[in-house]
């Protein structure tokens, strides 16, 4: 059995290069660095800016509570539903602060 050539195919794969690979790296390397949760950075963004809707969220809910389960876990570790709520809002934004330590800034190539 033949195959296709990689020009035949419907949709090609794209190809990516990142250019700021040395401020990547770092940021990655920053991700494990306990500091970086108690930077004045970090306590000035704590809360989300309002944005005049009532009950309205800002940036991606449901791929912060899907990141929320897969790494930090299912289940709820307080009882009560205030420290279930605290619990939440800190998980989130550890894990939306890992993300932006590390986001590569990469263009198509070709």
């Amino acid at each position: 059995m033949k195959y296709p050539k990689r020009s035949q195919y419907k949709y090609a794969k794209s190809r990516y290069r990142v250019r700021n690979w040395s401020e990547y790296e770092a940021g990655l390397q920053k991700r494990g660095d306990l500091t970086v949760w108690l930077s004045d950075d970090a306590l000035d963004a704590w809360r989300a800016p309002a944005n005049g809707k009532p009950g309205g969220q800002c940036g991606m809910v449901e791929n912060t509570v899907f990141r929320h389960k897969t790494i930090i876990g299912r289940r709820m570790r307080s009882r009560a539903l205030d420290g279930q709520r605290i619990e939440v809002r800190l998980a989130s934004k550890i894990l939306n602060t890992m993300t932006l330590l590390g986001m590569p800034d990469s263009y198509k190539v070709g």
